[in-house]
């Protein structure tokens, strides 16, 4: 289960041991908020 820290999030994803940890894509977070506000530009 260690390996799926190196893989992609989208390994993580398909395997749904954990969800992916907000630290490492703080930009996701980010885009998902200012899309949620239609205010990305």
């Amino acid at each position: 289960m260690g390996n799926t820290v190196l893989e992609p999030s989208t390994s993580t994803v398909a395997v749904g041991a954990e969800p992916p940890p907000q630290d490492v894509m703080p930009t996701a977070k980010v885009v998902i908020n200012a899309i949620d506000n239609k205010e990305f530009f």
